[in-house]
């Protein structure tokens, strides 16, 4: 189990709430870690900073594009056939080049 969720569960055994003292400024809502914070406040900006690397979908969480990832790479047993960007395009192109 993460530490975070073991801290979380030994919390709701012994009945001891958890101090929350980073709050949004636009909700109010509370938070026990900065990280928290930060990730929820792009909840109200929209702002989406990571990028999935074989397509044009973006991502609020680290964890959810790594998570998108495996279904391009396979990892997941499904496994898509990337979407060619301009980038891909180009590098395929120039590899036709050489031949």
């Amino acid at each position: 189990m993460h530490k975070s969720a073991m801290q979380m569960h030994a919390r709701e055994l012994t009945g001891r709430s958890e101090v929350k003292p980073h709050q949004c400024q636009q909700c109010l809502k509370s938070f026990s870690s900065n990280h928290q914070l930060v990730q929820h406040i792009r909840v109200h900006t929209g702002e989406k900073p990571y990028k999935c690397s074989y397509c044009d979908r973006r991502f609020k969480q680290l964890s959810h594009v790594q998570q998108h990832t495996r279904l391009h790479t396979g990892e997941c047993g499904t496994g898509l056939i990337p979407v060619p960007t301009n980038e891909n395009l180009s590098k395929i192109s120039d590899s036709l080049l050489i031949l």
